[in-house]
């Protein structure tokens, strides 16, 4: 027997915090989860394609600038795979490089929130993308 868990709802969603700010990945985890949401953390490129292979999420929230994996790499490596989840990138004041980056690779983007931001305006993005 199967369940079907319903947030204020809605099917249970999952989605990827992918940042290498441990401070930024708890506080966006704790924002989530308190609109009941389910979560995972990456803090790197490579944990994200690593927790990818054993989780299903339906929105990845990815910070810009990590070490180890570029951006561009990350989102090669989505194209790649044929990875059709929406993407949110978080920057600081670079939206336009952002946007550039995505299309440059190919991968389409759902949108990007700028660093810093408020709980409302994360989970109204989130929110807006999930429907």
């Amino acid at each position: 027997m199967s369940f079907v868990y319903k947030v204020r709802g809605l099917m249970k969603r999952t989605i990827m915090v992918v940042d290498d700010s441990k401070d930024v990945r708890k506080s966006v985890k704790e924002i989530l989860l308190s609109e009941g949401f389910e979560v995972v953390t990456a803090e790197d490129g490579n944990d994200c394609l690593k927790k990818l292979q054993t989780n299903k999420v339906d929105l990845i929230l990815l910070d810009m600038i990590m070490p180890k994996l570029t951006t561009e790499q990350i989102l090669l490596e989505f194209k790649r795979r044929n990875l059709k989840v929406p993407l949110v990138l978080f920057s600081v004041g670079r939206s336009w490089e952002m946007v550039n980056k995505a299309k440059k690779v190919g991968y389409k983007i759902s949108g990007y929130i700028e660093k810093p931001f408020s709980s409302e305006g994360l989970l109204k993005k989130v929110k807006d993308i999930l429907g």
